[in-house]
């Protein structure tokens, strides 16, 4: 859960730290207030609805209402009695949902384990491995591209390239995603896909 809840953030830094990645620390404190108040997808609560038995009241609130007045809140035993009953309900539920989630994930595990198929002339994302002094990789865009594939070598290794006269690469299928954008590279509508392409050199291979 810890691996998963750092993938997350950084996935989420990703989103809002500048080129230089020198700013990232000022976006922790609301990225984490978005996440702790979020529902989580596999336990179907938040993870402070976890924590305290309640949903955390937001500054949104304060504009559009939902706070509980302070006449109506309770601070007594009976209070103690149901907040009890309401975590054990709620860790109840998400033990479910985290069951549930797992034969989810499961499923679609073996749905691809074969692996994807691709095909000449698409377009694909590829998984970015690069490293840049002065940043850090794990808040560099996890993918690069779009490339476009030139040849297919097996069902797990293709040949691509990102631009017509650029030198091409064998990538692992694994590390490729398609595509989904409707700007395709302009190369490829020329039908500048090369037909003729030198065989792999071991030292290209991407695995």
């Amino acid at each position: 859960m810890v691996e998963r809840l750092n993938r997350t953030i950084g996935c989420m830094l990703r989103s809002f730290v500048d080129s230089h990645q020198r700013d990232w620390d000022e976006y922790i404190p609301m990225l984490m207030m978005s996440y702790r108040t979020s529902v989580h997808g596999t336990t179907g609560v938040s993870p402070a609805e976890m924590m305290l038995g309640r949903s955390v009241k937001l500054p949104i609130d304060l504009v559009f209402g939902g706070l509980t007045p302070r006449g109506e809140q309770e601070f007594n035993d009976d209070y103690t009695y149901k907040l009890v009953q309401r975590m054990e309900e709620v860790h109840e539920f998400a033990r479910d949902k985290m069951q549930a989630a797992t034969r989810h994930m499961k499923r679609m595990y073996d749905a691809t384990a074969g692996g994807q198929s691709f095909a000449q002339g698409e377009a694909v994302w590829i998984r970015n491995n690069s490293k840049k002094r002065g940043l850090c990789r794990k808040l560099l865009p996890k993918w690069c591209g779009p490339f476009v594939i030139i040849e297919k070598l097996s069902d797990l290794l293709y040949r691509v390239k990102d631009r017509p006269n650029s030198p091409s690469k064998v990538v692992h299928h694994d590390k490729m995603r398609r595509y989904k954008g409707i700007n395709q590279p302009v190369w490829v509508a020329k039908g500048e896909i090369g037909a003729q392409v030198r065989p792999p050199k071991i030292d290209n291979f991407e695995i």
